[in-house]
C-alpha cells in the first residue's frame, strides 16, 4: 500500500473511531500531536494508549470533528495533507478550520508520528526539516 493510501486508511480509522484499525496502522509508539478540542495545536499523545486518550478526548469534548482532505503530497517518509476540519457541537453550533497534518511512516509502513498544523507554510517547514 503507498502511504497515500495509508493516509486514507488512518482517515477512515479516525473518522470510524476504530481503534482496533488504526493499531494495525500505527507503530507501537507513535506519536500524536493533533489540534486541540479548541482546534488549537495541541498534544501530544504517545503510543498506544495516547491513541486510545485522544480519541476518548474528542469522544468526551462535546463536538463532533469532521476532517476532510483536499490535496495530499508525498515525499519520502512523510506525507503533507491539506484539508479542512469541520467541528459541530451538540448544540448544532458548525465552523470550519483550515488544517494541515503531517504524517510520517516507519520501514514497516506504520504511522510513526502524525502532527496537525493551522498553517500549511509551517506544515511544509516541518515535513522538510
Amino acid at each position: 500500500m503507498d502511504r497515500a493510501e495509508l493516509v486514507g486508511s488512518l482517515f477512515r480509522a479516525y473518522k470510524a473511531r476504530d481503534l482496533d484499525e488504526a493499531r494495525h496502522l500505527v507503530a507501537p509508539d507513535v506519536r500524536i500531536e493533533p489540534l486541540s478540542t479548541t482546534l488549537e495545536p495541541g498534544g501530544p499523545y504517545l503510543g498506544y494508549d495516547g491513541l486510545r486518550a485522544w480519541l476518548d478526548d474528542l469522544a468526551g469534548s462535546g463536538y463532533e470533528f469532521d476532517p476532510a482532505i483536499d490535496s495530499i503530497e508525498v515525499e519520502g517518509d512523510r506525507v503533507l495533507v491539506a484539508g479542512v476540519i469541520r467541528a459541530t457541537s451538540s448544540d448544532d453550533w458548525a465552523s470550519s478550520t483550515s488544517a494541515a497534518w503531517v504524517f510520517e511512516f516507519g520501514a514497516d509502513e506504520r504511522l510513526r508520528i502524525m502532527r496537525a498544523f493551522l498553517d500549511l507554510d509551517e506544515a511544509r517547514a516541518w515535513m522538510r526539516s
